[in-house]
């Protein structure tokens, strides 16, 4: 069809229907776009009806309407569907009384078959070999050709437009010589980007029908979400919840995930579990693209059982290769088998050729140690990139397999043929080395390459964890206590300039828990790794003398702050625990001595101890930790959690108290004194809860973080050292 019909606006289409395309166009070899929004699977039947009725003199151009279902979808689940939008058809088009319509039936030219995969080329041989006919094929966007797919792409239009511009290429090259004609629903709204829009209007014998997405188009909402989260990041989330709040195009669902990723992005993980409780009965709601929405933040917040249920529901109505491979990504995130391989079955099933696929089967074979199996795998795609991987495998299959192995030897070759894979070759050399029981010098090369901040920094130190592991599982002598103290020194050194990397932290925990390591031995690892650290030579960082600190105000004067200060959070559409601001025009007195009342409270709040004494205790922290930001202390607020929290250990609130520690860290910020202060206070608080082993492994990480330190970190951080001892018994006899 070489007509192109003008995109009508968001008025119900403007009044554009699939029988106003027809009449004006007709039909004729080549093929159609109909990008009109979703109901793709539906409006077959549309379709079905009035192709059929197409004719001239000479009688009806259309002898038989082939209706290509997706994969999933069957003639019994969707021809109600697509009888029922016949059945409307018919009544509009001939204006019959809707009581008559149970009458209508699908013509006995219409009939239907079902594509086994999603694959592109596939479609278009099915075409070729089926014709003459026309042919209807819903979802059209949702075909892909082999292996040229983003992982996660800027837009969805990003992948699906070029996607369905070369399906209608070759579509039309395959009919148009033949005399046939294809509808090509691609059941999405027309797209925003124009060079898009220009792509899909320039397919010679192919029409297009468009319709414009009436709500918040994809792309403005994207705009959108990075704006929140660039606000986030840089401690503004009062102003991104308000903007969230306000903004009138956003749906229920689109709100809170807005919401919560807002927190996460903030590092406020126990904000975004109370909107994931909040908000429960909007997040059931969701199914499909919808619920899997949800399934990154609940991940990301540690919401695991949440997030595979969401993932459960979310899978089966998925059709798009790009979220059926997300999908499998946070599968494997969850570390759910049974959800990895039914979602992998899935995509496999309708998009066998999909790169994810491809990547995972390479991923097998490697572990294997079948790299040349894996590069074969790879040569396979015919793929420029997934040849020099290819080629890499067996570069690295031969120098692993040289007998003797020489790691120097290897990285030094590794920098000159394959530099940007000299991480990768670092830890695939040091499994070699542990299967061919060197594990000590496995060891050595893993560590020698950590650092503070990059993944491969944390790749290394994962590595050399699960090696350890291993060791001690099978009584190796090259794990004893000293390489087990080197090993969590590094993970340390990591997570101490990493707060945020709670894998991490649960990996060291595990390494230390009675089942690995264990008893007085994990007591005297984690210990000696404190000891380490506490030797190096620090520096003393200028802070104002006692003599000129700011004095507690009158208490009487704290009432009025408080009242002010809740009930303009009451006002605030998100407030949030050490980000949100005190009014600062409506405090009277300095923020500092407000602060010094508040903390001076705290320490005598609760006395004895009561649910509505927790309350109290919390609504304090609020308002104090608010003005903090209006002060010139610039570590008040986690001061101010350190002293809430311990009044809540004290009281047996341990939860709570925990709960503040983890608050501690995500409030920290990337300034190292910070980050020292907050992983203090989050051993303090652990170690007030009577988790010591974790609360040793955030002082540990407390005196790893910076060497630059003022008095009165030094005074808490030494009187810490004198509650673990009193705890442990002076564990100094029980170091390795």
């Amino acid at each position: 069809m070489d007509t192109t019909s003008s995109g009508p606006d968001d008025s119900e289409l403007a009044g554009f229907t699939i029988v106003d395309f027809y009449r004006k166009n007709g039909v004729s070899p080549g093929a159609d776009f109909f990008v009109v929004g979703s109901g793709s699977l539906e409006r077959s039947g549309a379709h079905g009806l009035l192709l059929t009725l197409l004719g001239n003199d000479k009688g009806p151009l259309v002898q038989e309407v082939v209706i290509i279902l997706p994969p999933g979808q069957t003639e019994e689940t969707a021809r109600t569907g697509i009888e029922t939008a016949y059945r409307q058809q018919a009544i509009e088009l001939y204006s019959l009384e809707r009581e008559k319509s149970d009458q209508i039936t699908l013509s006995p030219k219409i009939r239907f078959v079902t594509m086994a995969t999603f694959d592109a080329p596939a479609l278009v041989e099915f075409i070729r070999a089926s014709h003459p006919a026309a042919f209807v094929v819903p979802w059209a966007a949702r075909y892909r050709k082999p292996l040229d797919l983003p992982a996660i792409p800027e837009a969805p239009e990003d992948v699906w437009v070029p996607e369905l511009h070369a399906l209608g290429k070759s579509v039309v090259e395959t009919v148009y010589p033949v005399g046939s004609y294809v509808v090509l629903d691609a059941g999405e709204w027309w797209p925003e980007r124009q060079r898009h829009q220009d792509l899909l209007s320039a397919v010679d014998h192919c029409g297009v029908a468009t319709a414009s997405n009436p709500g918040l188009s994809v792309l403005a909402a994207t705009a959108l979400r990075q704006r929140w989260i660039g606000l986030a990041r840089a401690g503004e989330i009062a102003t991104a919840l308000g903007e969230i709040a306000s903004q009138p195009s956003l749906s229920p669902a689109q709100r809170v995930f807005n919401r919560m990723t807002a927190f996460n992005e903030a590092g406020f993980i126990i904000e975004t579990v109370a909107e994931f409780t909040r908000e429960k009965d909007v997040i059931d709601a969701e199914k499909g693209d919808g619920a899997l929405l949800f399934v990154g933040p609940a991940i990301e917040a540690g919401l695991t059982e949440p997030a595979q249920s969401l993932l459960a529901r979310a899978y089966p109505e998925l059709s798009r290769a790009e979220t059926m491979q997300m999908a499998l990504r946070h599968a494997d995130d969850l570390g759910d088998a049974a959800l990895v391989e039914a979602i992998e079955a899935t995509l496999g099933e309708r998009y066998p050729r999909s790169p994810l696929l491809v990547e995972r089967s390479v991923r097998r074979l490697v572990a294997e140690d079948r790299r040349g199996d894996a590069a074969l795998r790879l040569e396979e795609t015919g793929n420029a990139d997934a040849s020099l991987e290819a080629a890499y495998l067996r570069w690295l299959d031969a120098e692993l397999t040289a007998e003797p192995l020489e790691p120097e030897r290897v990285l030094a070759k590794c920098r000159v043929a394959f530099p940007a894979c000299l991480a990768r070759a670092r830890r695939a050399t040091a499994t070699a080395l542990e299967r061919a029981g060197r594990r000590a010098e496995a060891f050595d090369l893993l560590l020698a390459d950590v650092g503070d901040t990059s993944e491969q920094s944390r790749a290394n130190v994962w590595a050399a964890m699960e090696m350890l592991e291993r060791g001690i599982l099978t009584l190796d002598a090259a794990c004893d206590s000293a390489r087990a103290a080197t090993v969590v020194g590094e993970s340390i050194r990591w997570l101490s300039r990493n707060p945020l990397d709670g894998h991490v932290r649960l990996k060291v925990a595990d390494l230390l828990s009675p089942q690995m390591i264990g008893g007085a031995a994990s007591t005297a690892v984690i210990a000696k790794v404190c000891l380490q650290y506490g030797e190096r030579d620090v520096s003393l960082r200028a802070s104002t003398p006692l003599e000129q600190r700011p004095r507690p105000c009158d208490p009487k004067l704290l009432s009025p702050i408080l009242r002010t200060g809740m009930e303009h959070f009451e006002r605030e559409p998100g407030t949030v625990l050490g980000r949100s601001r005190f009014p600062a025009d409506k405090l009277s007195i300095p923020a500092d001595e407000a602060v010094a009342g508040f903390v001076e409270l705290l320490e005598y709040a609760g006395e004895t101890y009561s649910e509505g004494d927790a309350t109290a205790i919390e609504n304090y922290l609020l308002v104090a930790t608010s003005l903090a930001t209006l002060g010139t202390q610039p570590d008040a607020d986690l001061m101010l959690l350190r002293t809430a929290g311990g009044k809540f250990a004290l009281h047996g609130q341990a939860q709570r108290a925990r709960d503040l520690a983890e608050h501690a860290l995500n409030i920290a910020g990337t300034d190292p004194h910070r980050i020292r202060v907050a992983w203090y206070s989050f051993a303090d608080l652990y170690h007030r809860s009577g988790h010591v082993i974790e609360a040793l492994i955030g002082y540990a990480c407390a005196l790893a973080a910076d060497t630059a330190v003022d008095g009165d970190q030094l005074w808490y951080e030494s009187h810490l050292v004198f509650a673990f001892s009193a705890t442990l018994a002076s564990f100094r006899s029980f170091l390795p």
